[in-house]
């Protein structure tokens, strides 16, 4: 059976890496240049319309790929366009493809923050306090209530990745807040791009204090194999994505993160993702993503091949439990993002000294786009890195979230 991949980014390239070296058959789908994963040996790539972009001609591009297969397809989403898409159209693309996804009544309580965090209290999951708001006046109405610093973000991530929402918001998933006076100004910034907005407490503690839970849940909600991970740094600093990974054995974040996707009745690929809080030492529900993650090939990489399992349950064949027989001390590097911090420390940008990195990069460690094995994705990824340097965009790239 074929492996369908939408988009190359990161998440899509460690893919389509993890599946060809089962001997598996990929097609790897890329809606936009900047996505160095169209360039891999790894997969016979195609260029294709984006779910975000044009979902109706998708939708017809799938449907006419799925026709001139053999049999049905596994087909994988990297991002939340994609997930929404094919949760919206499973019924016209399901005689062409397999799904290793949750039902759409999941998908949307997980993707809605304010119902996310509602049920995660109600079985006993701590959550960073949260208020949800739809004008000025519920704002005004919770005042003190608010204890700052504080977040403000979209009830769905997703809304602010829509047209030029995110250049509107700083290029963050999140904007930081340290008084109310910060907040109003955000929020009158804010109302403009989303109104569904929510206002939610800043759990203390340093990047190297976010945990993940990494699974793949048959369906019967049973974890065919899992691993844990805690970031090490994200980009934007303290409100991003991953972009130094480690891969550790933390036992109390696997069993919250099932506990939570099973109340979900959850199938598929997910990431569960939590924050120790520095006061009450609580881990506390930042976010789920019901999809392929960025990083997840470091998985892989310790021995849960998250991809294949979800390949191999869906044919039916008998896959053998992964469930924590993982390596450890394995780190996860994004190119991109780190070479954005590292020059921002050099030239004082952020609170990442240049020794505090070089630290966090030491032991043994793979890369999202580098692979010697697969070395023309990082090249090009360098050829452009280059460019935008020349041409004085550099500072405008460090600005979208690397500087406090």
């Amino acid at each position: 059976m074929t492996a369908i991949i939408l988009n190359l980014s990161y998440a899509g390239l460690g893919i389509a890496r993890d599946l060809s070296k089962k001997g598996i058959k990929v097609i790897g789908l890329w809606s936009d240049k900047s996505q160095f994963g169209r360039f891999t040996k790894c997969a016979n790539t195609l260029q294709s319309p984006s779910a975000k972009k044009n979902p109706e001609a998708l939708l017809k591009f799938l449907i006419t790929l799925g026709k001139n297969l053999y049999t049905k397809a596994i087909i994988f989403p990297t991002n939340d366009f994609d997930v929404l898409f094919l949760a919206q159209n499973k019924k016209l693309l399901s005689s062409y493809f397999f799904f290793p996804l949750p039902s759409i009544e999941t998908i949307k309580k997980i993707m809605n923050k304010y119902i996310l965090y509602k049920e995660a209290k109600k079985i006993g999951i701590p959550t960073p306090k949260t208020f949800f708001i739809k004008n000025k006046n519920e704002l005004f109405k919770i005042k003190e209530k608010i204890k700052f610093p504080c977040l403000i973000k979209p009830i769905f991530s997703y809304i602010w990745h829509k047209g030029n929402n995110l250049t509107k918001v700083g290029g963050q998933k999140a904007i930081k807040c340290n008084n109310y006076q910060e907040l109003i100004l955000n929020y009158h910034k804010l109302q403009f791009v989303s109104t569904d907005i929510i206002i939610q407490e800043f759990i203390p503690g340093e990047d190297d204090q976010i945990y993940i839970y990494g699974t793949y849940l048959d369906k019967q909600s049973c974890p065919l194999g899992y691993f844990t991970a805690r970031k090490l740094l994200q980009y934007p600093l303290d409100i991003g994505t991953g972009c130094l990974v480690e891969i550790i054995n933390n036992p109390e974040i696997a069993k919250l993160g099932l506990k939570l996707l099973r109340h979900f009745n959850y199938h598929g690929i997910a990431e569960v993702e939590f924050k120790k809080d520095s006061h009450d030492g609580k881990y506390k529900l930042i976010e789920i993503n019901p999809r392929p993650w960025d990083w997840m090939s470091l998985g892989t990489k310790a021995g849960v091949n998250l991809a294949y399992l979800a390949y191999v349950d869906l044919l039916r064949i008998q896959p053998k439990n992964q469930n924590n027989n993982y390596s450890q001390n394995l780190k996860w590097i994004a190119e991109e993002s780190l070479l954005r911090i590292f020059i921002g420390s050099i030239l004082r940008k952020n609170n990442c000294s240049p020794v505090k990195l070089l630290k966090l990069l030491k032991g043994k460690k793979i890369y999202g786009i580098f692979s010697i094995l697969d070395p023309v994705p990082f090249s090009a990824f360098l050829m452009q890195f280059m460019y935008l340097t020349l041409k004085s965009k550099l500072s405008k790239m460090i600005s979208l979230g690397g500087s406090e």
